[in-house]
């Protein structure tokens, strides 16, 4: 990667420092959004035995499910792998929920696999060639992309279902919390940061700093006129 005075070159560029907060601000309201047990919730003035459901942990008040034959009363939050819902884990939990469930891990790993890729470009782990930083700029826009959309089918999928009195017999007085709008919010941060991974990397091919190490020559950016390749005389390369 080529160095300048100062700051190294991806500092330089308003596109990755762009994509890195855009990046760190998604995993980071992506992580409360994962945690919290607020993506649908009741109307507080609203006497009722369901209260608040996450992706991982469900809260009821005083609730007994008619297909439990041992009659259990859920009060409290439990989590959606507790024992206890042996017997109701098809009604509350659905497959476009486990799927969701599923979903969810994805895009957690897809995020902290961008931030690991961006901490290795800045400590220089994943070397100083161009090319590496050009393709390390692809990857992190395909991972970025992967987890926009998975993020998205989430959402959607949740919203839409929300309304679904075959999932929630009393659909009309639940909303879609602030858990649900954390997660909106991480997407929108998610595809920026992806398409502004994608520009840079579309940029710095144009500079022709990939092409140049991959041919032999010295590393160079467009601008950069000192680290241009020099042309010897007769050569196809000379200007």
């Amino acid at each position: 990667m080529a160095f300048g005075k100062g700051k190294p070159v991806e500092w330089r560029s308003s596109n990755f420092k762009v994509a890195f907060i855009a990046t760190a601000v998604s995993l980071v309201v992506y992580l409360i959004a994962f945690c919290s047990p607020y993506w649908l919730q009741t109307y507080h003035t609203v006497p009722w035995d369901f209260k608040n459901m996450g992706l991982w942990e469900a809260c009821f008040n005083k609730y007994y499910l008619r297909e439990n034959p041992y009659i259990i009363e859920f009060d409290g939050c439990y989590w959606t792998f507790d024992i206890f819902f042996d017997f109701r884990r098809l009604p509350i939990f659905p497959g476009f929920f486990i799927m969701c469930q599923v979903f969810s891990v994805v895009v957690l790993i897809c995020l902290l696999t961008a931030t690991l890729m961006m901490s290795s470009v800045f400590l220089r782990c994943s070397g100083e060639k161009n090319w590496t930083y050009w393709i390390l700029s692809i990857v992190m826009c395909g991972v970025m992309t992967i987890a926009g959309l998975l993020l998205f089918a989430i959402i959607v999928t949740v919203g839409a279902k929300s309304g679904d009195r075959a999932w929630m017999p009393r659909a009309d007085l639940i909303w879609l919390s602030w858990g649900y709008a954390a997660a909106c919010v991480s997407n929108i941060f998610a595809f920026g940061a992806a398409f502004f991974f994608g520009k840079e990397a579309k940029l710095f091919w144009g500079s022709k700093a990939p092409v140049s190490e991959m041919f032999g020559f010295p590393m160079f950016r467009q601008g950069d006129a000192a680290m241009e390749p020099p042309a010897e005389t007769g050569s196809v390369f000379a200007y």
